[in-house]
């Protein structure tokens, strides 16, 4: 357990966890377990690997492989395709002369004296060993990252938990003229309405941008343009129960990024909002909590960031997206692209 924990706390790269039949669904609790972990882990379908997903393994990886004696047909097929992409090679199995032991950089032997199927078939307690260890090193991990209470709970945290509801909403009818609607639109601070009907059912967003296309377009009938007309009514919008995790990647997909997100319940009427700043906001809350003193720096204006320690005497400046000053080390980045990278890639706390 102590070694296996090592690699996966020193590894540079992605962990990959692999196996066939119920050792494949072993392998995907494995990888989601340590992804809860900031660990950066997925499973790798042994099928699908052999049919080309192997591209996605590289030198800096590491591939588990979940069997009981290492006589897998499928596995026995992948593992010169890991070995040449020269990747880390790790056998997870139940006896102790496994036939990968020869070929793999790491063996890691669980005893296994019998299965509790009558016929010796079904892999009961196989499975249930194999899972325990998985278990077992997740924890491990927890421990040697010391991660917090509040880092873990963070990520289980819906947009509910910290979406901005009540009189603090920015809402609006369709009906109501835009002129009428610029010091909510201002004063709240959001850069955007919530447009809705009578019955708080959501109907579309207007935004700070929706505003200049109308005043750009409509010039001579601006007083005179209401809300519905300018509003865009198809905007991204997010479910109550949905993971802040989820709030984050639906800012970011599609061709440009936004900064809230409205938060509907199942009958589609409006209850609350979540914006960058909710998320960046229980990010800092997390980080206070417990800092550990790590550093983000990375270079562009769309969000790509290397993460790693900065050098001693280096700066971070972080700004919202479009601005491009930058700091005396010539190095910037985008607000949104920061907390994006930084939950993909596993970073646990943030200091700028």
């Amino acid at each position: 357990v102590q070694a296996f924990t090592q690699l996966c706390t020193d590894t540079k790269g992605v962990i990959f966890f692999s196996g066939v039949g119920k050792r494949g669904f072993v392998a995907q609790k494995c990888a989601q377990t340590l992804v809860s972990t900031s660990a950066l882990a997925v499973f790798l379908s042994p099928t699908n690997a052999l049919h080309g997903d192997i591209g996605l393994v590289g030198p800096n990886d590491v591939l588990v492989l979940f069997s009981k004696s290492g006589a897998t047909e499928e596995l026995n097929i992948l593992i010169p395709c890991a070995i040449a992409r020269s990747a880390y090679f790790v056998d997870i199995s139940l006896l102790k002369h496994s036939n990968f032991r020869k070929m793999c950089d790491m063996h890691v032997y669980l005893p296994l004296e019998r299965e509790l199927c009558p016929f010796y078939l079904a892999p009961v307690t196989s499975t249930a060993i194999q899972m325990l260890f998985c278990d077992t090193v997740s924890i491990a991990l927890m421990k040697t990252k010391n991660l917090a209470r509040e880092q873990y709970a963070w990520l289980y945290e819906t947009v509910e938990d910290i979406m901005r509801k009540g009189y603090s909403l920015p809402l609006c009818t369709e009906s109501d003229l835009i002129m009428d609607q610029l010091v909510e639109l201002r004063v709240m601070g959001y850069g955007c309405l919530i447009v809705i009907d009578a019955s708080n059912q959501f109907l579309g967003t207007f935004t700070d941008g929706d505003l200049c296309r109308a005043l750009n377009s409509n010039r001579e009938n601006i007083f005179h343009l209401q809300v519905g007309e300018m509003c865009n009514r198809e905007p991204r919008w997010i479910a109550e129960n949905s993971m802040v995790i989820a709030a984050m990647k639906k800012m970011e997909e599609g061709a440009s990024a936004v900064t809230f997100l409205p938060v509907l319940d199942y009958n589609k009427v409006v209850i609350g909002l979540i914006t960058l700043h909710c998320l960046v906001s229980a990010t800092l809350f997390m980080t206070q909590s417990h800092d550990r003193g790590s550093d983000i720096t990375g270079m562009g204006d769309q969000g790509a960031l290397l993460i790693s320690p900065l050098p001693e005497g280096y700066s971070l400046l972080v700004m919202e997206r479009g601005q491009k000053d930058k700091t005396e080390t010539n190095r910037y980045c985008t607000l949104n692209g920061v907390f994006q990278c930084a939950l993909e890639l596993g970073v646990d706390s943030y200091k700028s």
